[in-house]
């Protein structure tokens, strides 16, 4: 009979929790992955080019999923010495650039093409404006340690969501000289 309620209780968890999710009560962002939505891998992919100037797979030092605290990183940190260009990784309208505690400085580019909006956080500095048309390459900010990261090694916070504020696991989008 205990494992019967214990399974009980459990259910009944998972069944408030994904309520409230649906129900847009709470974000995906306060939720294990488990409950979230799968997301089909879009054919387009890779990126053409890599988040930092002269990094690839190699440098990326927190993998998506990772836990921190009460919450799992949902993005991947690509270390870089400060200053070192953050680069779009494709054609696009820059969406936001901003400050946040967490973030720090940062920058969303929005992917028409695949209808993604690309966020780049940690920067020491940004080097865009909301708007601005890109082409993949360009220069939109600098690597730093800025929000949350103050006083750690140097890394781009680089996530990719949906239009529905789901994100999506970045890693089989990007590519780089280490591939």
């Amino acid at each position: 009979m205990k494992g019967f309620f214990k399974y009980l209780t459990w259910s009944i968890i998972f069944l408030a929790l994904y309520q409230a999710y649906r129900s847009n009560k709470i974000s995906s962002l306060q939720l294990p992955s488990i409950f979230t939505k799968p997301v089909a891998i879009d054919s387009q992919l890779p990126f053409a080019v890599f988040p930092v100037a002269g990094a690839g797979v190699k440098d990326i030092i927190s993998d998506w999923d990772d836990l921190r605290g009460d919450r799992l990183h949902q993005a991947i940190d690509i270390q870089a010495p400060r200053g070192t260009h953050a680069l779009a990784v494709s054609d696009g309208i820059i969406h936001r650039v901003s400050t946040h505690e967490l973030a720090g400085l940062y920058v969303v580019l929005h992917d028409p093409a695949r209808d993604f909006y690309l966020y780049y956080a940690h920067l020491d500095k940004q080097l865009v404006r909301e708007g601005q048309r890109v082409s993949a390459g360009d220069i939109l900010g600098k690597v730093g340690d800025t929000g949350n990261a103050k006083g750690t090694v140097p890394h781009l916070h680089f996530a990719i969501r949906l239009p529905d504020q789901r994100k999506i696991d970045p890693m089989p989008y990007v590519q780089g000289p280490s591939l």
